[in-house]
């Protein structure tokens, strides 16, 4: 019984030291694991990831993976050394990163915003008087798609308080032209026209369409009211 019990010793003391000697540093080739979230910290599915290999000021690229359903993905076959990257999925904002991978304890935690979402934290920080970080936001979304409706409109809002008044037009302009129906849009060129530039006729008729879809009773005085001049 004593020397069994001085065996099970023996080997308990074999495996902790294995464990407590092995060195996550020490190795040729690995896989990385990962993850990637959203701006909103969901998991982001459909994401391309390129992987670049860094040597010597050299970039040679190796292969592209995907993340699964729940934004996971892992890069194989990877030697210890610097990598490049690069995520991308339409609609979202291209990422770049940097690392050095040196353990295989290491795990990747990435995050990229949609255009949307964007859009949203420029909104947000407009609201806050945060001016410079609203417009940070939209030359963001601006990268992702300039045309987008939902990206000009917000930035035509900018621009209107900014007092670029003909610029705020151009964008409101675009968005009528690429067939998006948003009568608000309607109502923001009855204000530039009306209260900013003085085109009565052209804040009637833009008001009109707005009243077509939008039943307000200070846009329908308003409508009244140029309806006189």
């Amino acid at each position: 019984m004593k020397k069994r019990l001085l065996f099970v010793a023996l080997c308990t003391l074999l495996v902790l030291s294995c464990k407590t000697t092995e060195d996550p540093t020490d190795f040729e080739v690995s896989s990385l694991p990962g993850m990637i979230y959203d701006g909103d910290n969901r998991p982001c599915e459909r994401v391309s990831l390129l992987v670049v290999k860094v040597l010597e000021g050299e970039e040679k690229e190796l292969y592209t993976v995907q993340t699964d359903i729940n934004g996971r993905f892992i890069l194989p076959n990877l030697d210890r050394g610097d990598y490049r990257i690069i995520a991308g999925r339409e609609g979202y904002e291209t990422l770049e990163t940097d690392i050095s991978y040196t353990s295989r304890t290491e795990v990747l935690y990435l995050k990229m915003f949609s255009q949307d979402q964007l859009l949203v934290l420029a909104a947000d920080s407009f609201d806050l008087g945060r001016f410079d970080k609203a417009l940070a936001f939209l030359l963001r979304s601006e990268k992702i798609d300039d045309a987008n409706p939902r990206h000009l409109y917000t930035h035509s809002v900018f621009l209107y308080d900014r007092g670029e008044y003909d610029k705020a037009l151009e964008s409101l302009k675009k968005i009528s032209s690429s067939g998006f129906d948003f009568p608000w849009v309607d109502l923001l060129v009855g204000d530039i026209y009306q209260y900013h530039l003085d085109e009565p006729q052209k804040a009637l008729e833009a008001l009109r369409k707005f009243s077509l879809r939008i039943d307000d009773g200070d846009v329908k005085t308003r409508i009244k009211e140029l309806e006189k001049l």
